[in-house]
Formats: structure tokens, sequence, C-alpha cells
């Protein structure tokens, strides 16, 4: 009779639900699984940090829509990988953390890196359990991917002694349950006939908008948004996941779904009616009131208990984003639909900022403004690239100048703002869609979280260009400290000018420095052709932001 280790089991019960990757940093506790892993199709990718592993599973997830995983140690290592957790948290994406743990035998005496795992997760997670036995893993393993993709997608947590891990059972003794698509199986339609009120609300507007968020692309509404935009005329704007779910250049696209870096979107302050899909009214839609107070508000969320959480809603659709908008679509015909005029001003706005933004984006001051540097990316990037963000006031000139055109090719931080993660998500953003181009965007603050993930780049020969706007400076910080307190009061925001190409190549990356506008595209497009990991490391004017001067006005004001 076959023996399996809780390796094994672990291996052959993700397998089985469809993972073919898995992010992880070794240690004693995963022995077993990385033993059991050889010559499966499980792919192991090993990082240089938890969090970096987390990072890599959460953008794995957002990219594809399916959930990824990250393994860890236990202890320190689980610790470790919680803000690459907490930041999935924030985005609802679906990622299985798997962490070791201490021997389940001496549970309460004190055992080395004895810690209540399960405790630690459950504030950022949908679901924390730990396994008491080899033989409880597959269900456990099939609960984990249930609860990740059900409701509003989530992290949950699963942690596997070590003394279960090195244990043993007959095949005999374990069964391993079968993937479910759980997308499907739970997708719920909300009442029709509030679905027809909605229509009647939307086609009656003047100034009606639409807003995608997560839960539209985690529900598949891809195909349905670009069908009601095509039926009715109706103007949308996206955020979060869902950017680059109908492209930018859609003709009903307006882009992004925020007025201080999106000029068309300064008109929501406008809307007669809107429509908001799959997102908490949280702070990035101003807890709703981007949107006037006589604005009627229609939200369509899976999870009910989200609707009207900041703002009361008009009217509440729960259910499945992708199928409320089916739903509009079968009964969009019975309704008479005026946007022209409405999309028109929507339009010559987005075309002012554009102009406005121009003098920026073709100067060849030095140091080069981000916009100049944003504008190099926007001339090499492809239609199918996939961009990741990180935070700083870089970020958010590189929000307003660069569009999103495919679906699960921007990723933002989300909610958290989670410093650094341009460069995880960028590798898990490429092992999931090998077949895109990959550009990270960070600030030379955001290097030093995970910069050393180049050397996991190298290693396993994952192509991305990372580009890094180098103003020695956390210049976001360093600008809100001048704006509220002086230039001459600047504390704590200041750093070297590293070269961070000289980093790369160290690790064996492609890297180049760019002080000069003219270099910088034919800089961009040797990374990208080099085939290899690549830092275009250029030196940077820091300036602020629109984001940074709404919160100096903001700061200021509480005076």
């Amino acid at each position: 009779m076959t023996k399996l280790s809780g390796g094994d089991v672990l291996v052959r019960s993700l397998l089985s639900q469809g993972a073919s990757c898995a992010f992880t940093l070794c240690g004693n506790h995963l022995l077993s699984t990385y033993e059991a892993a050889i010559g499966t199709p499980l792919r192991l990718i090993d990082v240089r940090h938890e969090a970096a592993a987390a990072h890599m599973a959460d953008a794995w997830a957002r990219v594809t829509g399916t959930p990824g995983v990250c393994l860890v140690t236990g202890g320190p290592g689980h610790t470790n990988a919680i803000t690459g957790i907490a930041t999935a948290w924030g985005a609802d994406s679906p990622v299985i953390w798997i962490s070791g743990g201490s021997e389940a035998e001496f549970a309460g005496q004190g055992a080395m890196q004895e810690i209540d795992q399960v405790a630690l997760a459950r504030p950022i997670t949908k679901w924390s359990a730990a396994a008491s036995h080899i033989r409880e893993i597959p269900r456990l393993v099939a609960s984990a991917y249930r609860v990740a993709q059900t409701g509003r997608p989530g992290p949950v947590h699963l942690t596997l002694p070590v003394d279960i891990m090195d244990s043993t059972i007959d095949e005999s003794e374990v069964s391993f349950p079968p993937a479910i698509d759980w997308k499907a199986a739970t997708r719920v339609a909300p009442n029709p006939d509030l679905v027809d009120l909605a229509l009647g609300l939307l086609a009656s507007a003047r100034r009606p908008v639409v807003v995608a968020a997560a839960g539209a692309w985690w529900s598949g509404a891809g195909p349905a948004l670009h069908a009601l935009a095509d039926t009715t005329g109706l103007p949308i704007f996206t955020i979060d996941t869902a950017r680059g779910l109908i492209s930018d250049d859609h003709p009903c696209c307006f882009g992004y779904a925020d007025p201080l870096l999106n000029p068309a979107a300064t008109l929501f302050a406008q809307a007669d009616v809107a429509l908001v899909l799959g997102r908490r009214l949280d702070y990035r839609l101003r807890f709703g009131n981007v949107f006037p107070r006589e604005c009627k508000l229609i939200q369509a969320d899976s999870e009910p208990a989200d609707i009207g959480s900041s703002r009361p809603a008009d009217l509440a659709l729960a259910g499945s984003p992708a199928a409320a908008l089916e739903l509009m679509v079968a009964r969009a015909a019975n309704y008479r639909w005026e946007t022209a005029q409405w999309r028109s001003a929507l339009a010559q706005a987005r075309a002012e900022g554009a102009e406005q933004r121009r003098p920026l984006e073709t100067t060849d001051s030095e140091p080069l403004h981000p916009l100049r540097i944003v504008r190099a990316v926007r001339d090499v990037m492809p239609d199918d690239c996939c961009l990741t963000f990180d935070a700083g006031d870089f970020i958010q000139w590189a929000r307003q100048g660069l569009p999103a055109r495919r679906p699960g090719r921007w990723l933002r931080l989300g909610p958290m703002a989670t410093l650094g993660c341009a460069i995880p998500f960028a590798i898990g953003a490429k092992l999931a869609r090998p077949e895109s181009t990959v550009i990270a965007l960070t600030g030379d603050g955001g290097v030093g979280f995970y910069g050393f993930e180049l050397d996991t780049a190298v290693r396993h020969g994952v192509p991305f260009v990372l580009v890094v706007a180098n103003d020695a400076a956390w210049g976001m910080e360093k600008n809100l400290q001048i704006g509220i307190y002086g230039r001459d009061r600047v504390t704590a925001a200041e750093l070297l000018p590293t070269r961070y190409d000289e980093v790369a190549r160290a690790l064996g990356a492609w890297g180049e420095h760019v002080d000069h506008a003219a270099d910088l595209e034919p800089a961009l497009r040797r990374a990208i052709s080099s085939g290899r990991p690549a830092v275009v490391d250029v030196t940077a004017e820091c300036a602020p932001s629109s984001t940074t001067d709404a919160s100096v006005r903001r700061k200021l004001a509480r005076r």
C-alpha cells in the first residue's frame, strides 16, 4: 500500500483544486511539501521575503481571477506574510495562505515558533483554520478554495503543523475533492423587477454614470459591461481591479473613477443617477459623497451588507454584478437612451485634462518630470501590457497618464496602499500572463521593500521592466511636509540618490540609468527587448501630485 506524507497530501489537494503555481519561502515546516512537489505540475516560486510571496499570490489572483497560493513556514514566516495578506484582504483578492506550524503534539507547551497563527490570521481573512490530522488536509484545502471564491472574494488561511505534515497515511484512506467552479455555482441574479427600476432611473437621467469596481471584475462582468455600453451609450468609469474591464479607448469609457486624477470624473458632481458595480463606498469614492446629495444611487453587489453601508442607496441590486448587467442588457431595448450630450461633456473634460498635461509630458527639463516619464512608458507599452503600480507621488502622475486597455492588466494596491508592492506584483503577473509585457512603476522609496525580489525574477527567468522614478526622497511624504509645515521642516523623508540600475546588474538583471529625456524611450525599449528582469532608473523631479495637493488642503483645513 502506498504511503503518503502530509506534503504529498497537500500537493495533491492543491492540484485537485486547480493550482499550478505556489509562491513560497523555505522553512523546516515546508520540507515535506517541497519534496512532494518535485516532479509534479505544481511549480514552486521561492522568494526572498514571505510578504512578497503573498503579494505575488495576490497578483496571480487579480490577473487570472482565480485563487493564488502563498505557502510559508510558521512563526515569523507566518507573521512576515501578514502585510501581503492584508493587502489582498483590502482588494477582495482570493489568496490561499498556507502556513506551516509548530508541532500540534506540544500545543500550549512552548514549542519552537509556537504562536496562535489561526487567531492572528482571522481579522484579515474570510476563514482561518488548522489541521488536526493528515486526513483532514484535502477537505480543508477544498474548503479554503470554496470560501475564498464565494460571496465577496478574499484571502483564507490554513495552518498545517509540522508533525502532521511529516506523518504518513495510506493512500486508500484519503480522497481529494474535485475543483468546483464556485463563481458559477453560487451566482445569484438580483430581483428582475428591481433591475427594471434601475433601468428606468438610468434611462430617465440626464447625467447618468456607471462605476465598475472590483466586484465587476471578480464576477466576470466584462462582456456584459461592454454590451451595456454598446446598447445604451451609458458613460462608464472603472476603478480597482475593474480597470481595463472595458478599455479606456472605448467611446463610452471615460477612464479612472477618481476626480483627483481624471478631469472627466470631476463631473460626478453633476451626476443625477449613479450605478456602482461591486464596490463598498469607501474613501476612494469619498464614502459616496463623490456624487451630489440629490443623485440617485444604485448599488449592485454580491454582499448585501455592503450596500448602503456609507451612504444610503436609493436602489439595491443584491447579487452578482455580472448577472445584474446581463439582465440590464437583455431589457435595455425597452427603454430610450439619450446620452450623447452628456458623453460629449465628459469627453470634453477628458480632452481638456489631456491638454493640461501635455506641457509636462513633453518638457525635456531636468530632472525629468514624472509626466515626462509616464509619456515615455505610454509610448512604448503594447496594448496587452500589464501595469503594476506602487504608492507615492510618482504613481499618482502615472495613474493620470497611463491607460487601462485590457482586463486583469492594471494592478494597483487597493485600500491598504501598501508601498513596495509593484515588484512582487509584476513577478506574479508575469507568471500568470507570460505572453504579456509587464511594466512595474515605483519610486526609489518603494524599491527598498522588495528590491531583492529581482533575484527571484532572475533565478526563475521572469522578465519584466521596473521603472524607478528616482528623486532621492519619500516623495509624497516630503511634499506633504513642505505643503503643511514648510520646506525647512522636512524630516525623515530624504534618501540617497542610489543607482538602482547598478543594484539590478549586481543581481543579474538588466539595468540602465537615464538622466535625459531623449534617452528614456530607447532605454525602455531596450529593457523590454532584453527578455530579462530589467530596471530603468530615471533621475526624476520630486513633483507634488494632485492627490498630495488635495491632502495638504484637507490637513490645513483641520487646523
